[in-house]
Formats: structure tokens, C-alpha cells, sequence
């Protein structure tokens, strides 16, 4: 695979399909890694609970013991004016470096027993795990803050640090999200590769592994894609929005899926692919017309963060774009 890595040869058919799987392979092998190991440290207590559940009973137990236990209190009945919030938010940052709170929570708002709880931001540290300090809603002054993490909490925060990628500035995000498509295209190419060397063999198994193929790799994305259209257009002040957002993305992936098993496989990766281009293409134009932070107000205020992630999608839609005209050609 190593020596293949050099020989990288275009237009050769199932070679050089086979060249480019071995190249996003081995160009992004330690990001690969690094992001298959945290991600499955991440989410142990997801598909492991049994260990909490024999030693602790509940979740709940376990995340106190591991990461300190949150302030509750009662609301008094007693109606107050919440104290200013500014001096909170300064107190905080500058006990945390200067780095600011990421999150700020209320409860009992405009009662004696308010409190105020600032969570540090995840920024300019690799440790994901966000440290609290609590402040009194009445009068300002600090209540409590987290404990000092032991050395498995602190580990388990770095992991999930490296994992989700929070501490990185833009070039390193960028350069995570490139690596992670190489990751996408290694599981592309290697899925084709493995039903093109079968395509004599005419089988019930084979066909069902092309249309599983379309759904993982043609169908998913269109379904990203419709999450975003749903963020962008479904109502705030409809109930449950975010629970809709999921719910359209999973209804156009599995849609989508379930109507390829009626058509032929190339035609079906064709239109597939297709869907998923037009749907990538019409999240920046919806964002222009539903939101105030659609390509054009962004470029004219220089606000590239949201600037770019209009336009990988656009340069999204048109690698899909691409891929499908080429099936298309192919298929002439």
C-alpha cells in the first residue's frame, strides 16, 4: 500500500481507482487514528454502561463521582432583580486566563435563591471538559466551582479535546475537515472497488450492497444536506424545531435509500448523486434569502467563518455535480 502511495496513476480504470483508495488511506493514516481511538474513548460510557450500572446504579452517580457534583438549590419565592450579569462574566474570564465562558446558566431566575453557573469556553486549552463557577443571582458574589479533575477526567478531556477539535484555530479545523474527507473518499473508493471486482457475479448479495453502497455514500450526504435546508426553514417558534431538523435528515437519507431499490444501480447513483448536489446547492441560496447571514452579507462584512462554509458547500455540490456527469458519461 506504501509503494502504491507513489504510483498514483489517473484514467486507468479499476487502478486507478484502487491508487486513489490507497492514497487517502495512507495521506491521513495518523488523523485516521487519532480520530477512530477518541471517538470510541468518547462515547465508551455510550455503548459500554454496563460497568457504571453494576458499580454506580445510574449515570448520574458515576458523572458526579468522575466530574464533580452541579449546584441545585430551590426556588425561595421570593422575587428579587437579578444582579448584573457583566461583573459575572469578567470575574470568570479573568479567573480562567482570559479565556471566556462558553455557556451561561440561570436557574430560578428573578428569585432570592437565583444562581448564575459559567461554564469556560473549550477554546485555546485541548482539554474539552469545561470547568463551572457558580455566582449567587441576588447578590453577584461566588457560590462554588467545579473541582480540580483527576487524572482520568483530565485524560478523557484531552481525548475528547483532540476529538472534537474545539482548541484548533481555523487552519487546523480546515485541516481536520480535509483529512476527514480523505477518510470519506478511502471508504468511497474502497466500497466501489469491492462491487466492481464482483460485477460478473450476479447475485441477490451483490445487489444488495450497491444499494447499500448509494445509501451510505450518495444518500447520507443528501441528507446532511437536507438537515441544513430544515435549519434554515422551518419556523423558531415551532415546537421541537431541533428535534424536526433530525428528523428531516434521517426521512431524506432513509427516503432516498429506500427509492434505489427500484432502480437500476447506475441509474440510481446517478440521480442520487444528483438530489444531493441540487440540495448542497440550495443551502447558501436559502440562507441568502430566509437569514441575514446568507454569502452575500457575509463577504460584504468579512465574515469569512461563515463566508467559507457557505462555499464548501457549493464546492461540495459541484464535486457531487462532477461524480454524477462522470457515472453519466461513463455509462454512454
Amino acid at each position: 500500500m506504501f509503494s502504491d502511495f507513489f504510483t498514483l496513476r489517473w484514467g486507468k480504470g479499476q487502478r486507478s481507482w484502487l491508487d486513489a483508495h490507497n492514497v487517502t488511506a495512507v495521506v491521513a493514516l495518523p488523523y485516521h487514528a487519532m480520530i477512530t481511538y477518541t471517538g470510541l474513548i468518547t462515547l465508551a460510557v455510550m455503548y459500554m454502561p454496563w460497568p457504571i450500572l453494576a458499580n454506580y446504579g445510574q449515570s448520574a452517580a458515576f458523572e458526579e463521582d468522575a466530574y464533580g457534583a452541579l449546584p441545585t438549590s430551590e426556588a425561595s419565592g421570593r422575587p428579587i432583580v437579578l444582579a448584573p450579569i457583566d461583573p459575572m462574566v469578567d470575574a470568570a474570564t479573568r479567573q480562567w486566563a482570559g479565556t471566556p465562558p462558553r455557556t451561561l446558566v440561570i436557574r430560578h431566575p428573578c428569585d432570592a435563591a437565583a444562581t448564575v453557573m459559567l461554564t469556560r469556553a473549550r477554546t485555546n486549552r485541548l482539554n474539552a471538559l469545561g470547568t463551572s463557577i457558580t455566582y449567587s443571582g441576588a447578590s453577584g458574589d461566588k457560590l462554588s466551582q467545579s473541582p480540580s479533575p483527576g487524572a482520568a477526567a483530565t485524560t478523557a478531556g484531552v481525548l475528547l479535546g483532540l476529538h472534537l477539535g474545539a482548541f484548533a484555530d481555523p487552519l487546523m479545523r480546515w485541516t481536520f475537515f480535509v483529512l476527514g474527507l480523505t477518510g470519506s473518499a478511502m471508504v468511497a473508493t474502497g466500497l466501489s472497488l469491492w462491487t466492481v471486482k464482483r460485477s460478473s457475479r450476479s447475485s441477490w448479495g451483490l445487489w444488495l450492497v450497491e444499494r447499500l453502497n448509494i445509501g451510505a455514500v450518495a444518500c447520507l450526504p443528501a441528507g446532511m444536506a437536507a438537515y441544513l435546508l430544515a435549519n434554515r426553514l422551518i419556523p423558531t417558534e415551532i415546537p421541537n424545531r431541533a428535534g424536526l431538523e433530525v428528523d428531516t435528515m434521517f426521512w431524506v437519507w432513509f427516503g432516498l435509500a429506500i427509492a434505489t431499490l427500484a432502480r437500476p444501480v447506475r441509474r440510481a447513483w446517478i440521480e442520487t448523486l444528483a438530489i444531493a448536489a441540487f440540495l448542497f446547492a440550495a443551502a447558501p441560496l436559502v440562507s441568502i434569502v430566509m437569514t441575514d447571514r446568507g454569502l452575500i452579507q457575509s463577504l460584504s462584512s468579512g465574515d469569512w467563518l461563515f463566508a467559507s462554509f457557505d462555499c464548501a458547500l457549493l464546492a461540495i455540490a459541484g464535486l457531487l455535480s462532477f461524480t454524477a456527469w462522470r457515472i453519466w458519461r461513463s455509462s454512454e
